[in-house]
């Protein structure tokens, strides 16, 4: 098999992973994990018919310091980091579902921002750094939601992604 060539193949992947829009417009719980699964499976499908990407991963983990050393530890590392990518990709892609239908706010939590609150006091602003860990798109959105922020990011090249993400939404870039 080879590796598809854009991420306008891998679409209909997308859209075969999800299950029925009803699950995406909930915050219950049960949604919440059928979404996951959706996500993982994508990640798995994208696993699959990724494989230049997935021989790059285990490349790098054995290359990185601190890492798995066993194959089977690195496979089982690169099959996960993987199904995060799928789980990132079906939240990214439903972030303008979720934010239409007004349930964000039960998807996304800011923990501990009582300390940007502090920070914030007396007008003189902030600044926060941020890794590249997690869904950076929704902890951004979450954050453009709560307060005025100018976000410094490069942009997307991939015309397939950028427009329908909705999640730079509400920033200054």
């Amino acid at each position: 098999s080879r590796n598809p060539a854009s991420v306008r193949e891998l679409i209909p992947l997308m859209r075969a992973a999800l299950p029925a829009e009803a699950v995406f417009a909930s915050p219950s719980a049960a949604d919440a994990l059928t979404k996951a699964h959706a996500g993982r499976m994508f990640g798995r499908l994208m696993y699959f018919f990724y494989w230049g990407r997935r021989r790059l991963a285990h490349e790098n983990i054995r290359k990185a310091g601190g890492m798995p050393r066993d194959p089977v530890e690195i496979d089982r590392l690169v099959r996960r980091v993987f199904e995060h990518l799928g789980l990132t990709g079906i939240e990214t892609f439903l972030i303008q579902r979720i934010v239409a239908r007004g349930v964000f706010d039960h998807h996304v939590t800011l923990e501990n921002r009582e300390i940007l609150d502090d920070a914030m006091r007396g007008g003189r602003g902030a600044i926060m750094v941020c890794a590249h860990v997690g869904n950076w798109e929704l902890s951004g959105l979450a954050m453009a939601r709560r307060y005025k922020i100018t976000s410094i990011a490069r942009t997307i090249e991939n015309p397939w992604i950028e427009p329908g993400s909705g999640a730079r939404e509400g920033n200054h870039m």
